[in-house]
């Protein structure tokens, strides 16, 4: 019954996100009745209500610096007023796109006036002329000091909830052998060379110039029926590299999957498949090793990915991975992989 029911919402949001894309090029008109936060309002339609996010912007977060003042000019920007929006994506329980309010570009407002970060192309996907359009309007605001840009130090949405994220994962959990790597004195050196990556951990060694730049082992949401059994389980990417004279850096990326439980989950099908945006690929088999015993058996899968795939994961609009049977969500790693990337430039 979970399963028919499982493959019958799958059916009906892939009938919806089709529709959605017939009505790609046409404009819908609505009025703005309520507003969620800075970049999400409910829209009262002829066949009801629609939440909607605006489309290639991200804004503070609870428990960022002007969060609920952003919040609130947009709510003196739109709240009963009529616009217009055209329906780019479906996720959760809205539709992303572009809402347009006296045929101005909501989002483009909102980068204007400092009150939003722009999300660039390579994780949102979007078309690189417009994409050049709205981070020339974020350049104007960040100039002027405007907002969100008068702030000191303030971190984009995507490193905050990342952040927000590992700490609320522990790094040493009485219940659990799962722990974050201790990687040791030996990587205790800092690289000049190494680009702003945020939240992610690293380490550099200068007498051999080997490096890294990780995730560390974060918390992973399993979307398949398995997700009943009892498993804990953490995911880790990291970037292996090493600085080359005269310029240039060389390396690997790796993606760790660790599973605890009182048996194994993985030992027969182990193949790493990526999907998103209807795609799928099946990036290889691991180095598979197990350690401990009874209740407490780890399986560590081990996958050298290229860096074809991390781009993939971070710019499709909803990536998974699969192993076996189990399906996981990449949720906020797709922000930390954005800064690895760069980092692997």
């Amino acid at each position: 019954m979970v399963k028919r029911l499982t493959v019958f919402i799958a059916v009906l949001l892939a009938a919806l996100i089709s529709v959605f894309s017939a009505l790609g090029q046409m404009m819908m008109p609505g009025q703005v009745i309520d507003v969620i936060d800075g970049k999400t309002m409910v829209l009262a339609i002829s066949s009801g209500k629609v939440k909607v996010e605006l489309q290639y912007v991200e804004v503070p977060e609870p428990g960022q610096a002007l969060y609920e003042t952003v919040r609130t000019h947009l709510r003196n920007l739109v709240l009963g007023k009529r616009v217009d929006y055209r329906p780019r994506t479906l996720r959760d329980d809205r539709m992303t796109g572009l809402v347009r309010l006296d045929n101005v570009d909501l989002s483009q407002q909102l980068l204007r006036d400092g009150a939003a970060w722009h999300i660039p192309s390579q994780m949102s996907g979007q078309d690189t002329s417009e994409s050049d359009l709205y981070a020339s309007i974020e350049a104007e605001a960040k100039k002027e000091k405007l907002g969100i840009w008068a702030v000191s130090d303030m971190k984009p949405a995507w490193e905050f909830r990342a952040e927000k994220e590992q700490s609320a994962y522990p790094r040493q959990n009485s219940k659990s052998s799962l722990s974050l790597t201790n990687h040791g004195s030996y990587w205790a050196d800092k690289n000049p060379k190494l680009a702003n990556i945020g939240a992610l951990f690293n380490g550099y060694n200068a007498k051999s110039r080997n490096g890294f730049v990780s995730t560390s082992y974060l918390p992973i949401r399993d979307l398949s029926e398995e997700h009943t059994l009892d498993a804990r389980m953490v995911m880790d990417i990291t970037y292996w590299y090493k600085e080359e004279e005269p310029g240039g850096r060389r390396g690997i990326f790796v993606f760790t999957l660790v599973s605890e439980s009182d048996k194994y989950h993985f030992l027969r099908q182990n193949d790493l498949i990526l999907s998103g945006d209807g795609k799928t690929t099946n990036l290889g088999k691991p180095k598979r090793t197990v350690t401990g015993s009874g209740e407490n058996l780890k399986e560590t899968l081990a996958y050298t990915v290229s860096k074809a795939a991390i781009e993939r994961m971070v710019s499709a609009e909803s990536a998974y991975l699969k192993i076996g049977r189990h399906t996981f969500w990449i949720m906020n790693g797709r922000y930390l992989l954005f800064n690895m990337l760069d980092a692997a430039r």
